[in-house]
């Protein structure tokens, strides 16, 4: 989890100080959301550079007009709160402009990895919203779901 803020922490400087690449400690989970965020256009890529000391630098991703595609990246479940979803809520989402990452008995996989995946079983499987990468706002039916949990 700290691993995986600090990346978050390079980004958002490397995108403040429009660097092109910025260079990180990688983990496997790391690998996970920079697969994740390569595969939905918010970063250039991503090299190992060291295999020993898992250093992994990230190619960045701007707009013509030099802005990010990225303006917010926020952890949602911490240590103290943690906010889960049933599998039947997870199936009426439909973030067209933010990037969820859910942790399920299949580990971290994005809001679309998941539903793909519950279509194929009887009962479809929830998870932990780990982490929220919003490229504009956050979908409206989250910040309900967030406010009503801050409520309890």
């Amino acid at each position: 989890m700290k691993k995986i803020q600090n990346v978050f922490a390079a980004i958002k400087t490397g995108l403040l100080a429009k660097a092109t690449c910025v260079t990180v400690n990688g983990s496997k989970r790391v690998f996970e959301v920079l697969s994740a965020f390569e595969n939905e256009g918010l970063i250039r890529g991503f090299q190992i550079i060291d295999i020993k000391t898992n250093k992994v630098s990230i190619y960045l991703k701007y707009k013509q007009d030099m802005t990010s595609l990225l303006s917010r990246i926020k952890a949602v479940s911490v240590n103290k709160e943690k906010l889960y979803l049933k599998g039947k809520v997870l199936t009426k989402f439909y973030p067209r402009v933010n990037l969820y990452f859910i942790e399920s008995k299949f580990g971290l996989k994005t809001l679309p990895q998941l539903q793909l995946r519950n279509k194929m079983l009887k009962t479809p499987i929830g998870g932990e919203i780990k982490y929220i990468i919003e490229i504009n706002k956050v979908n409206p039916k989250l910040q309900e779901l967030m406010k009503k949990k801050n409520e309890i």
